[in-house]
């Protein structure tokens, strides 16, 4: 792999961003639908996964939308914020590194490229539907902030969205769906209870790892509280990592969660 490969993979996405501008110039489309940036909590616990979703929002009525492309900077607080990861199951190609390229053979529907630029504390996203095909209304993708371990209770940390806007796969930009200056606040609060004591009775035993099953295939719905003492594993989601987690703790096959 040469050096120069990140910067021609980001003059081929710019490209196609590019290329949607001219076909019809600046025309504006009807809106159709919005790009919203948002963070899934507004509370967090130091050492959690914070999870920024990108989603496609539909307007009333639509069942699908007709993204073309967009590009999104996504500004954090480096004193409390590390940028973790994206993830993107939906999207055939991601780059996040220098390196990397689709194969020569490779089918590619659709890309996301991600540059985090730590020095300036910016992540610059961009997204193109190579195949301009509609989507469905869902998370486009989420960028993975981990929240420092040793962030003070009740701190708070902002991020601020800014994009020009996305464009349609008609090639027109979309009305509405630029955002300037968005600003939105996580704040720090230690867990009041005992981590793994998801049934709040004081103890960490099986019955804490059966109710974090349940609530991973939703059979039950946890309260906040309940679903930060479940995530032992401070990745953001509830799975069978925490419930066996809190079963070797129970055992005392380990003494904390880390």
């Amino acid at each position: 792999m040469t050096r120069f490969r990140w910067k021609r993979l980001l003059i081929t996405v710019g490209a196609l961003l590019l290329s949607l501008t001219l076909l019809t110039g600046i025309a504006l489309a009807a809106v159709l639908f919005t790009v919203d940036t948002s963070a899934r909590k507004t509370v967090y616990a130091p050492g959690e996964t914070v999870n920024v979703d990108v989603v496609l929002n539909l307007a009333d009525g639509q069942a699908s939308a007709a993204l073309g492309g967009i590009q999104i900077d996504l500004a954090y607080d480096s004193d409390l914020f590390t940028y973790e990861s994206v993830s993107a199951e939906d999207i055939s190609f991601v780059a996040d590194a220098a390196d990397d390229v689709p194969a020569a053979d490779a089918t590619v529907d659709s890309f996301l490229v991600v540059n985090n630029d730590s020095a300036n504390s910016v992540v610059h996203l961009v997204y193109v539907n190579a195949a301009l095909e509609a989507l469905g209304g869902d998370a486009l993708f989420t960028v993975n902030f981990k929240l420092s371990e040793t962030a003070a209770d009740g701190a708070t940390g902002t991020f601020t969205v800014n994009t020009d806007g996305a464009y349609d796969t008609a090639a027109a930009l979309v009305s509405g769906t630029d955002q300037t200056d968005k600003t939105f606040t996580i704040t720090v609060e230690k867990p009041k209870g005992l981590l793994g004591d998801v049934n709040l009775d004081k103890k960490v035993n099986s019955t804490d790892a059966v109710m974090v099953l349940q609530a991973s295939v939703k059979l039950i719905t946890l309260s906040e509280l309940q679903t930060t003492l479940a995530d032992v594993n401070f990745d953001g989601k509830l799975n069978s990592t925490d419930a066996v987690r809190i079963l070797q703790y129970a055992v005392k096959l380990i003494t904390e969660f880390k």
